[in-house]
């Protein structure tokens, strides 16, 4: 099945002092999907007892989003080579114009190899250059960097944060990229991967692309045989705040340094470990999470309440595409905003027809292109990001809202001034009270659907 994004408007009532005008936007499933298409429905007044009623409190705002996107690999940039200019076009639009796409505003680019590059490679594979005298942007050069520029031919205002999924192969004590292993713990060795992230910033700025956040290390809990580094508290802390951190300085290097990307248990609490040095904290601008446990991202800010986080990386499942994994993407999009994540990140935005890493792991994605065919698919986790992404833009401050019955729901102030609450309606169609400060309305949300309900305040006149 596949999904379209459509709409539905609906009047105010008149018995409060404040006006509240709303109109519904959806991403429905039961139809075919187009990239992008947005079709308001004809106006209907809703009228009659309402099986769900949602609640906002607009008095009070709290954390403003920064923005949503996805990640750039290659897999993808060298699956779009396939396309024809005017294909690779559409595609692009469909992730990066606000009018007819999902309209992204803050993505995730790798350092190196990351685990849907199409093999383990870094930025400089040269034993022992300490110096970084051959670092390289060669290999980037041939299918992310394009896939990149092209993105921002469509939307110059993107934004970018970047993770290392593993150090050069020379600085890591099992001498690969894949399968584990540490940072050589020499100030030798700490030095240059400092010196190589940081020439990693400045490259990419030479080719027009600001790296606005930089992670430290992608899941430093993790040893698999993918490229992965494990990176525990006691190596981060002292990398961050006396080698990275001066390295960026002296450099004039404005890119924040952020902590993470921490993949967090119950039983494994890396953040809290690394936050209770207060260098650290002072060192890194937030923290941000993958496959965590909101609860345990919600504890640490109450034991740092100046802390920043975010979230980077949606999970991946397992090349399905189905519905009810775009549901759960819905679920863990709301969970992590209303644990005062500033920014969500799906995972790949686009693959090829394999669905799968060079290292065997078949997983989600945006966007499929079967390079043989020539052949573009959309999959129900873009209806979701599109969706969502076109009407939370950044800067939107966080409200407090809940629905009865209990269903999955975020809210939030666009900086026009405009209220969107999203929510998936899990029923046949039903009729939803809203309730925002003295204003209220009746909406109609489609069967089966994701909806962002629009809404406005305006007061009365006399």
């Amino acid at each position: 099945m596949s999904a379209c994004l459509c709409g539905t408007i609906s009047f105010p009532t008149n018995s409060h002092a404040t006006s509240l005008t709303s109109t519904v936007a959806s991403a429905r499933f039961d139809r075919p999907m187009t990239p992008a298409v947005i079709a308001d429905l004809r106006p209907q007044a809703a009228s009659g007892q309402s099986r769900l009623v949602i609640t906002i409190n607009t008095k009070q705002e709290f954390h403003a989003i920064d923005g949503i996107g996805g990640a750039f690999n290659e897999n993808g940039g060298e699956a779009l080579t396939h396309l024809d200019q005017d294909q690779r076009q559409e595609v692009m639009k469909s992730l990066f114009d606000q009018a007819t796409g999902a309209g992204f505003t803050f993505c995730r680019l790798p350092v190196g190899a990351s685990d849907f590059a199409l093999s383990a490679y870094s930025l400089n594979d040269h034993p022992d250059d300490f110096a970084m005298r051959h670092f390289t942007l060669e290999r980037d050069e041939k299918f992310l960097i394009p896939y990149i520029k092209d993105a921002l031919a469509i939307n110059p205002k993107l934004r970018f944060h970047a993770s290392p999924w593993s150090p050069p192969a020379w600085l890591k004590t099992n001498g690969s990229m894949t399968g584990g292993g540490r940072l050589r713990d020499t100030p030798e060795a700490s030095k240059a991967y400092a010196a190589y992230l940081r020439r990693f910033v400045e490259s990419y700025a030479q080719r027009g692309i600001r790296i606005n956040r930089l992670f430290v290390q992608n899941e430093p809990n993790i040893e698999i045989k993918f490229p992965s580094c494990f990176m525990p508290p006691e190596q981060m802390v002292p990398f961050v705040v006396n080698h990275l951190a001066p390295e960026f300085s002296a450099h004039r290097i404005f890119t924040e340094i952020w902590a993470g990307t921490f993949q967090e248990t119950k039983e494994t609490l890396f953040a809290h470990s690394c936050f209770e040095n207060e260098r650290f904290g002072k060192a890194v601008h937030g923290a941000g999470f993958q496959y965590s446990d909101p609860i345990v991202i919600q504890d640490l800010q109450l034991l740092h309440p100046w802390l920043h986080v975010m979230h980077t990386e949606a999970r991946c499942q397992d090349g399905d595409n189905s519905i009810a994994q775009a549901k759960a993407l819905f679920s863990e999009i709301v969970q992590h905003f209303n644990a005062r994540c500033t920014a969500f990140t799906y995972w790949n935005m686009v693959v090829n027809e394999c669905q799968q890493s060079a290292w065997n792991w078949r997983q989600n994605s945006l966007i499929t292109i079967d390079r043989g065919k020539k052949r573009v698919r959309y999959n129900p986790d873009y209806a979701v990001m599109a969706l969502v992404s076109r009407y939370l833009r950044p800067g939107a401050k966080w409200l407090s809202s809940f629905s009865e019955p209990r269903r999955a729901l975020a809210t939030f102030r666009n900086p026009d001034k405009t209220m969107v609450a999203l929510i998936w309606n899990e029923e046949d169609e039903t009729l939803c009270d809203v309730i925002a400060g003295d204003g209220r309305t009746q909406v109609v949300l489609p069967a089966h659907a994701l909806s962002a309900i629009r809404l406005k305040l305006a007061s009365s006149k006399p």
